[in-house]
């Protein structure tokens, strides 16, 4: 299993995995396409890295794989986009209809709407605050600190936005 906390350990050796004849048939092969899209992503192979974010999140479905947190989701989605903030922001949007959709998954679910309201800010996009505000409100259903902190940051840049004054 592919622990969160070893991504920096597995990614590397994912993206070679890949090459097995047969791997995508797997029911773990959400997993290992969404951390070698980290490992590319990080390499500055882009448009490699978002593909491969999508065809984890399109396996995963397939799958119904419950052991890939959208946290993954999340991490390939930043490391994949490098700039691209419309890219993050539908892979982030996809990501937290499954984390909505998984029980358990609020603090994904927290980070995917604050990563998407970062990014609507940089771009200009009148969504940016309501999009932190959704994460806000789940982060305070969750009552953990970090992830209301998480979500508070976030809020602070959308309404940077709306505020020309800021």
């Amino acid at each position: 299993t592919v622990a969160y906390g070893a991504a920096d350990r597995v990614s590397p050796w994912a993206y070679e995995a890949l090459a097995v004849p047969g791997i995508r048939d797997e029911p773990f092969a959400a997993r290992v396409l969404a951390v070698a899209s980290v490992s590319i992503g990080y390499e500055g192979r882009t448009d490699v890295a978002a593909a491969l974010v999508n065809e984890s999140l399109a396996l995963r479905e397939l799958h119904d794989d419950p052991s890939v947190a959208p946290m993954w989701v999340a991490q390939a989605t930043w490391g994949s986009t490098a700039g691209r903030f419309e890219d993050a922001i539908e892979l982030a949007l996809t990501g937290v209809q499954i984390a909505e959709r998984d029980s358990g998954q609020t603090l994904a679910c927290v980070g995917l709407l604050a990563g998407a309201a970062t990014f609507s800010q940089q771009l200009g996009r009148p969504d940016a605050s309501s999009l932190a505000y959704r994460a806000l409100e789940k982060a305070e259903h969750s009552r953990n600190p970090s992830t209301i902190a998480l979500a508070c940051f976030a809020l602070g840049n959308g309404l940077r936005t709306s505020d020309p004054e800021a």
